[in-house]
């Protein structure tokens, strides 16, 4: 599987405003959220932001950046199913409907990352994704080691 992004767009300086005044006041490292949500919005401009309510694993609700929209990517399989063993490769265009929740800690805590089902998208629980649609993956879950300490973009490429 490999991704269908194209070369970064340039946000609109209105959306980028907005989120800045949007991370300010609630986020504990701010700049580094607005830059990382920017590079994630450039290079995916089929997702979008906004606020919303969280409800935690605690019970306790919490207005956070929301980034949601169909992630497009390209799916690359081989068929082998027939019955002279011909190997057909099939590329196709997947949509999938998310949601990324970016905590208030951010990065010291993981984005909280749901598949959204649609009328066209159900969701089939796997080892990376439970029945409510919720993201599982090592990258995530080591999080904590690699990225938990980050708070600056500044040796970043």
């Amino acid at each position: 599987m490999s991704s269908t992004t194209t070369a970064p767009t340039r946000l609109p300086d209105q959306l980028l405003q907005w989120l800045y005044r949007v991370l300010q006041p609630e986020y504990k490292f701010p700049i580094l959220c607005y830059q990382d949500i920017s590079l994630i919005l450039m290079a995916f401009p089929t997702l979008r932001p906004r606020t919303r309510i969280y409800l935690n694993e605690f019970g306790t609700q919490e207005l956070l950046l929301n980034i949601h929209g169909d992630l497009v990517y390209k799916s690359t399989y081989n068929n082998t199913n027939n019955s002279n063993n011909d190997i057909y490769t099939n590329d196709q265009q997947v949509s999938t409907p998310i949601e990324i929740w970016i905590p208030l800690d951010y990065p010291r805590r993981p984005p909280i990352i749901y598949v959204t089902p649609n009328e066209n998208f159900i969701i089939v629980p796997n080892n990376y994704i439970d029945f409510s649609g919720k993201f599982y993956h090592p990258f995530i879950s080591n999080w904590s080691n690699v990225y938990g300490s980050d708070t600056s973009n500044d040796n970043v490429l």
